[in-house]
């Protein structure tokens, strides 16, 4: 997932998507859980591919959990003090949830099936943002969008 460099690969996943009948994907939004090193934040574009079906979206909220049941069994198991080590150490996911901004195809919408999930390079940031149907031709660059350490070009569209 990151290079020698610090930088991450577009081409290798930084998660998966998951979904449970408590939490299903939608047409609309979807789950995904990511590694402890992941660049993802909120803010973040991410694609998921897999088969036919491409689904670009923007990371609306992110989750951090264990498997304690609930707080009342880590504040006994930390004997009610906030500064005791517990003797092994708990595991933890962060998993984030996504806005649906665009997916291919577009008819019938459908559910964001499971899938990796990539982080967003300039051409997929360019499309989940509409901006491929103007760039070349009537873009005007105004900024700089950042995913992850990438920064990618955003063009308005001057017409």
């Amino acid at each position: 997932m990151e290079s020698a460099a610090g930088r991450f690969d577009p081409s290798k996943p930084v998660g998966r998507v998951v979904a449970t009948e408590k939490q299903p994907n939608t047409a609309f939004k979807f789950h995904f859980w990511t590694p402890q090193q992941s660049p993802i934040g909120i803010g973040s574009l991410v694609k998921v591919v897999q088969g036919d079906v491409t689904a670009y979206g923007v990371v609306i909220e992110g989750y951090r959990y264990s498997d304690v049941d609930t707080p009342m069994s880590d504040y006994i198991g930390s004997l009610q003090d906030p500064e005791h080590l517990h003797p092994t150490a708990r595991p933890d996911i962060k998993v984030y949830t996504a806005g649906v901004l665009r997916i291919i195809p577009e008819e019938p919408l459908q559910p964001v099936p499971l899938g990796p999930v990539y982080l967003a390079d300039d051409e997929d940031i360019r499309f989940s943002l509409r901006m491929d149907e103007y760039w070349e031709s009537t873009g005007i660059p105004v900024g700089l969008y950042q995913n992850g350490s990438r920064l990618s070009p955003v063009y308005l569209d001057w017409e």
